[in-house]
């Protein structure tokens, strides 16, 4: 008894044949059989554009943020509003102690100066959440944040017998002549 092939295959000329750029072949039968015209359920209502267009414009006509707060600020009540932010955050010692740097203040920014460039997106990530308690408890929206890194000595240490020894010499240039004089050698 022969083997009947499902319906579903396609033929030998369907096989070789590929199909045309508009033209999408049908992968099972059951869904070619499915009408091609259906209509899509949703509807477009112009009602609702002109509707639309003019809550836009009414958007655009009133402002968005009521005037600006611009209280004067002096660094001492900046100070306390300061702690009082940092106190909020004692149980994160990372962004506590960031905010215990020292800071200075020529209104309307705030200069902060951070020890290492590893602290700058720490205070980037809390830097909305610290202007805006700051802005609302001194009420001027007009503060500003502005870090930079503070300048240390690069204190070079010295390791080697060689550097103690130029370390040395450099403080007591009379060391150089001994050393030649009496051909010593440091490194050893």
């Amino acid at each position: 008894m022969p083997i009947r092939q499902p319906q579903t295959a396609l033929t030998a000329a369907e096989q070789t044949t590929p199909p045309k750029k508009d033209e999408a072949r049908p992968l099972f039968s059951s869904l070619a059989a499915a009408p091609a015209n259906t209509k899509s359920k949703a509807t477009l209502n112009l009602k609702s554009i002109h509707k639309t267009a003019a809550a836009k414009e009414a958007a655009e006509e009133t402002p968005l943020i009521p005037e600006a707060i611009h209280e004067p600020v002096d660094f001492a009540a900046l100070e306390r509003a300061w702690k009082e932010f940092a106190d909020t955050k004692k149980n994160q010692p990372a962004e506590y102690t960031l905010l215990q740097r020292p800071l200075e203040f020529e209104p309307p920014i705030i200069h902060i100066y951070l020890g290492n460039p590893v602290e700058e997106p720490l205070l980037a990530a809390m830097q909305t959440e610290l202007l805006n308690f700051l802005r609302t408890r001194l009420r001027n929206h007009g503060l500003m944040l502005n870090k930079h890194f503070s300048q240390r000595d690069e204190v070079r240490v010295i390791y080697t017998n060689k550097e103690k020894f130029d370390h040395m010499a450099s403080k007591n240039p009379v060391l150089l002549e001994l050393k030649k004089r009496w051909a010593l050698d440091p490194e050893f």
